[in-house]
């Protein structure tokens, strides 16, 4: 069974001034001169008892200007780990995108060139997924390169039960929890007050109260974590990720499963622990795009319909999260978390971080809606994805050799 453990890189400027104001949105972005969190990620590989794996790491940078520079260090520090940890590794970056991009155009493809990308969350994903894609690889184990491995057997019971039965199907997407820095399933939650609208945490944790405390074992889930994710080939060729999302598009990704009547399967007993840096964020910048995230979203599902091979969306089946920010109430919940921050803001002496918190009012009233039907523009990426990964499953080793020489 060909299965490689993916992971994005999203890079960061110099660790004196990682992000300028209008650079790529991540959440923790390695700085160029820093090493980040791949020295632990790689060394925990040691750990796992099946040693029949390899690495593809995607590498891309936060704004087009250091596109060059994170090529080389993210190279640089990658090939110098994956050696310490004896494992082979695959780079896939912004020279791979741009051959792969000409070896489309040549074929008069030019229509499909939106599909591989390393601009965005949903992108640099979906572009591990065509990287595995054209290695071959049966499984992609879908992980971030903040986490380390606690389990020797997790590589095993990947294998034991991907394509296995659960319920009169096989399992195709198979997920597990997190593990925090702190060996909790539940996340910390902030003293901040305005979270009392911006419940994002607290529903998170019933979440994961529900589906993995509470009930150990395996079930179908509305949701998962991108960090912990094993997908076949038969689900990651036909049911990308969706470019538009700013983020949360692990929990996505399962929504676009559903449209093509696929489920997710979490399994409490496959663990990784998630060990993320400090984001370089003021708290009001990933709650606008978290606003951005779930207009789009609650679009999605408002414009779904059934049709020929695809399927409405339920809101419901996405509770407690995220589905209570696609409720009726959420222009309210924005408003009371912004204005409650905006005046913590003000107590703490910082009046632009006020400003900002507010405009995230008018962003979501105004300029968050998306501009066209997120869900058949979804319909149309997808048929585009099908017909690239297509091509790739007919011309593999021509591919393989243009892309990785």
């Amino acid at each position: 069974m060909q299965l490689s453990l993916v992971f994005p890189m999203f890079w960061g400027r110099k660790k004196k001034k990682i992000y300028k104001k209008n650079d790529q949105f991540y959440d923790h972005p390695t700085a160029i001169d820093d090493v980040g969190t791949i020295p632990p990620l790689f060394e925990s590989m040691k750990i796992l008892d099946d040693r029949e794996f390899d690495v593809i790491a995607v590498a891309g940078a936060n704004a087009p200007s250091q596109a060059k520079a994170v090529e080389r260090a993210a190279g640089k520090l990658l090939r110098k780990h994956a050696q310490k940890a004896g494992v082979k590794l695959h780079l896939f970056s912004y020279s791979h995108l741009d051959r792969l991009h000409k070896y489309l155009h040549k074929l008069g493809k030019d229509e499909l060139l939106e599909t591989i990308s390393l601009v965005g969350y949903s992108p640099t994903r979906n572009a591990c997924l065509v990287a595995a894609h054209i290695l071959g690889k049966e499984i992609a184990v879908s992980i971030d390169d903040d986490c380390v491995f606690v389990e020797p057997s997790y590589i095993r019971r990947i294998k034991e039960k991907i394509t296995s039965d659960f319920e009169g199907e096989p399992i195709l997407a198979y997920c597990g929890p997190y593990l925090t820095a702190n060996d909790s399933i539940y996340l910390d939650r902030s003293a901040s007050p305005h979270v009392v609208y911006w419940n994002v945490i607290d529903n998170m944790n019933e979440m994961f109260r529900k589906y993995i405390v509470d009930s150990p074992g395996m079930k179908e889930t509305p949701f998962a974590i991108m960090g912990n994710i094993a997908v076949h080939r038969d689900l990651y060729t036909r049911i990308p990720l969706d470019p538009p999302l700013r983020r949360g598009e692990d929990m996505d990704w399962v929504m676009n499963s559903h449209i093509f009547g696929e489920r997710f399967i979490m399994d409490t007993k496959l663990l990784i622990k998630h060990c993320p840096p400090p984001r370089p964020y003021p708290t009001w910048r990933p709650m606008r795009e978290d606003i951005y995230r779930f207009r789009y979203q609650r679009a999605k599902i408002a414009n779904s319909i059934t049709g020929y091979g695809y399927q409405h969306l339920d809101r419901e089946r996405y509770m407690a999260y995220p589905g209570v920010f696609f409720q009726d109430d959420f222009l309210y919940r924005v408003y009371k978390a912004c204005t409650t921050l905006s005046i913590d803001y003000l107590t703490q002496g910082k009046p632009d971080d006020a400003r900002e918190t507010l405009n995230n009012i008018y962003h979501a009233h105004y300029l968050a809606i998306p501009e066209t039907d997120p869900f058949q523009s979804y319909l149309r990426f997808q048929k585009k994805w099908v017909e690239m990964m297509g091509i790739i499953a007919e011309r593999r080793t021509e591919v393989q050799k243009v892309v990785f020489g």
